[in-house]
């Protein structure tokens, strides 16, 4: 057993709960206050319950099963960050997620952008030819 299998995995686990407690929670322009607070309560709670569930399958799995099947629970990252995390980042319109806050539209350029940072056919024929020297090195 090595520290990987039962700390990286929990490290893992543990980051979208942190993610979203050390994030500021801006007011809404859209939402009134006190609904703004709830809905950050709830969704605080859901992850939170969720990162509990994950950390202590984790546990029992390193516990009670194998440590080696244990390390590969480090996934559990991905549903508590993106099913939990980000709604709940989104609720505190931290301004990085938030799609209220992404500021001005673009506008389309009027310039043509086909010959905009053009490549030059040498430099695709050099490296071309060097990566099938490298290729040829390694065969």
């Amino acid at each position: 057993m090595n520290w990987y299998a039962l700390f990286y995995p929990q490290l893992m686990i543990l980051i979208p709960a942190f993610v979203t407690l050390l994030t500021k929670t801006r007011p809404s322009s859209t939402l009134d206050a006190e609904l703004q607070r709830a809905i950050i309560r709830r969704r605080t709670w859901s992850l939170w319950l969720a990162t509990a569930g994950s950390s202590l399958l984790h546990l029992g799995v390193h516990r009670f099963m194998s440590p080696e099947n244990a390390q590969w629970l480090w996934p559990l990252f991905f549903p508590l960050w993106f099913v939990w995390a980000i709604p709940l980042l989104q609720a505190k319109e931290c301004g990085w997620c938030s799609p209220s806050h992404r500021g001005h539209e673009r506008a389309a350029s009027l310039r043509p952008r086909d010959m905009e940072r053009h490549v030059p056919t040498g430099a695709w024929l050099a490296s071309g030819a060097v990566g099938a020297l490298l290729t040829a090195a390694t065969a």
